[in-house]
């Protein structure tokens, strides 16, 4: 045998076993995915959540000093014109406020309807619109602070798949996985087309990946970008097209996905994102807002409607457009949806924005000598959101002013002078807001506490 048909030889053995090798690493990878990846049923996990104190509605209340109406406002009640029919729905006239309350399953509180008389922008009764029986007292329900999952804030509620509307499954199908239900984890057709668009323009400016992949990266993988990352992605997605329905895969996806942040707590799951950004279950969203919410998967901090409004809308209408190109939507529907502007309720952050107070809740729950806080915990405090926002903007609007009085308080590259704020009721001592410090991503240090 010459010496360059030995090495041929030589060549197609080592790559051969370097290939029999490689294809016992992924069958043995396979095998240890099948056996442990799970995706989650139900809310197996639900958050701790973290809630404000309810706000009492009184005779002799203002409405101006005691920001009602921006009150229902972050709570998602939705103002009407024709008397209230709904839960969530109120009605403001110069003679009365009118306002059907969500209902309150926690405190065992049916959704009621109450009537407050005015004189002047105040309040002189709480009535029952139906009899006109004292309600008194009556509250309104509370914030929601945050949501706490082992290290992560975060708030979500999962929906079974049959509940989610199927123009919200349709529009994250069009913009996200058009073959979702043909292909087996990964698709090749996707994968070649991000990959030439990515040749053409010289960068990425286009993925391949399928939901099943991003449910894979966002169960079981870190964010990093790397090729080892994206066979291990790649994989495991094929291994859960094998071990779950499609069903089952997409009731996850929609669950799952982060769509955004609420102050420093992480919005999860399409039924959350329609609260925290339009104040409305699922099924009560119009066609322009479940556009939004699928037009958010792509990128939910880059299309934030309440940061972002004109990218949310670009965004938004390339969902509209991609859903009229497939046939799903009209063009008399498209053309309305497309001239919609922009609106969410409220028109900023839904949760409030209390880091300090809520890492002093969780560290005083620790200290009390409770080993292990159950899954699913309610826990009710007495912090007031809107005092809890003028606190903030004080704090902030102090040190700035005495910033600008004191040049030499301001370094070149950033401030460093700090302050605190506690405010109590006078009467019971409670906690009504409390801020630690100027800006929690920079300092977590409690200067309050």
């Amino acid at each position: 045998m010459n010496r360059p048909a030995r090495w041929v030889k030589y060549s197609s053995v080592a790559f051969a076993s370097i290939l029999a090798v490689l294809c016992l690493i992924v069958v043995a990878y396979g095998t240890y995915l099948a056996t442990f990846l799970a995706l989650p049923k139900s809310d197996e996990h639900p958050p701790l959540r973290l809630y404000s104190g309810p706000f009492l509605l009184q005779p002799d209340l203002s409405l101006g000093h005691s920001h009602v109406l921006e009150r229902l406002q972050r709570l998602g009640y939705r103002r009407v014109t024709v008397p209230v029919q709904t839960p969530g729905d109120y009605q403001l006239t110069e003679k009365a406020l009118t306002v059907y309350l969500h209902p309150q399953p926690e405190g065992h509180v049916d959704a009621t309807r109450v009537m407050m008389p005015l004189d002047q922008g105040r309040v002189t009764d709480v009535l029952s619109p139906l009899d006109g029986s004292s309600l008194f007292p009556i509250f309104l329900e509370p914030e929601l602070l945050s949501g706490v999952r082992g290290e992560s804030r975060q708030v979500r509620e999962w929906v079974p798949l049959a509940q989610i509307p199927p123009r919200m499954v349709e529009a994250i199908l069009t913009i996200e996985d058009r073959r979702f239900y043909s292909h087996f984890g990964i698709d090749p057709i996707a994968v070649g087309r991000a990959l030439w668009a990515n040749f053409i323009k010289g960068g990425v400016v286009q993925g391949g990946s399928t939901i099943t992949q991003q449910l894979a990266k966002n169960l079981f993988y870190s964010p990093q970008r790397t090729m080892g990352r994206k066979f291990k992605e790649a994989l495991a997605a094929m291994v859960l097209e094998v071990k779950y329905t499609k069903q089952e895969i997409l009731e996850s996806y929609l669950n799952e996905i982060y769509l955004g942040q609420a102050g420093f707590v992480s919005i999860y799951g399409v039924s959350e994102a329609a609260h925290r950004y339009f104040g409305k279950t699922l099924q009560e969203l119009t066609v322009e807002e479940v556009a939004m919410i699928a037009g958010l998967v792509k990128g939910p901090n880059s299309y934030a409607p309440t940061k972002h409004p004109e990218s949310a809308k670009q965004r938004r209408d390339v969902v509209l457009r991609r859903l009229r190109e497939t046939g799903v939507l009209t063009e008399e529907t498209w053309t309305r949806a497309t001239h919609t502007p922009v609106r969410v309720t409220p028109s900023e952050d839904v949760l409030t924005d209390a880091p300090y107070f809520v890492d002093a809740v969780l560290r005083e729950l620790e200290e009390s000598g409770v080993a292990h806080l159950p899954e699913g915990l309610r826990i009710n405090s007495t912090l007031d959101p809107m005092i809890q926002q003028a606190a903030a903007q004080s704090l902030e609007k102090g040190l700035a002013k005495l910033e600008a009085a004191h040049s030499h308080l301001t370094p070149p590259l950033e401030s460093v002078v700090q302050g605190a704020v506690v405010v109590l009721d006078p009467k019971t001592g409670s906690v009504l807001a409390l801020v630690g410090g100027r800006d929690y991503r920079r300092s977590q240090f409690n200067r309050a506490v």
